[in-house]
């Protein structure tokens, strides 16, 4: 894993970039670490996922009640005119999503339930 510092609308962010199968972005303001493989899925309920930087959300990929698995893309998130995909960290079901296409987001804030 490396951390990196960006800077986004002149506000600094450490990021930590995970390498497997696929991109991890976390920032310092939440976690989202991953749990043992022996936690059962009810245990899981709950996880949120949260926007690791401000954007517009550019593209759902996903809906309410759809099976998801680690590494699939939930959404395209659009900041400095790059598109970045919103990954789910783990295998899932997703209980809520709290954005819409095209809806500005801050980071942080809560895009999906799983």
């Amino acid at each position: 894993m490396k951390t990196y510092e960006i800077t986004v609308n002149g506000q600094s962010y450490q990021v930590k970039v995970e390498e497997n199968n696929g991109l991890s972005v976390d920032n310092n303001q939440q976690s989202s670490e991953t749990p043992p493989p022996s936690t059962s899925q009810t245990e899981l309920s709950g996880e949120k996922i949260h926007a690791p930087m401000p954007g517009v959300v550019f593209d759902l990929k996903v809906a309410k009640g759809d099976h998801v698995k680690k590494g699939e893309v939930l959404c395209i998130l659009e900041a400095m005119k790059m598109e970045n995909e919103i990954v789910a960290q783990m295998d899932g079901i997703i209980e809520s999503v709290h954005v819409t296409k095209d809806q500005t987001v801050e980071a942080g804030d809560i895009l999906f339930t799983l």
